[in-house]
């Protein structure tokens, strides 16, 4: 399972990591993530449970699904996405 802090190249935690192949990368040690790899793999974790608010462009409100949002706002749900990604006029 990857964690925040697994090796960057592979996500594989850095207890037993040793020394690992990967296509394209080769042989490596565990690397640690940079800040911002932690910040993504938090938030993807985060998004994959439902804990962090959406932009829903159907109704064109974000939403947070754990705070009042709705069970279902529109019939396109693969088109929400991060509210931080929307530019707004």
């Amino acid at each position: 399972m990857i964690t925040a802090e697994s090796c960057a190249w592979c996500g594989i935690p850095q207890r037993g990591h040793g020394q690992r192949w990967i296509v394209g990368i080769g042989w490596h040690g565990w690397t640690a993530p940079d800040k911002a790899l932690i910040s993504l793999r938090i938030r993807a974790r985060f998004r994959a449970k439902g804990w962090l608010p959406y932009f829903c462009p159907t109704s064109g409100e974000v939403e947070h699904p754990r705070l009042g949002g709705f069970t279902v706002c529109c019939s396109r749900p693969d088109l929400h996405c991060d509210p931080t990604l929307v530019r707004r006029p």
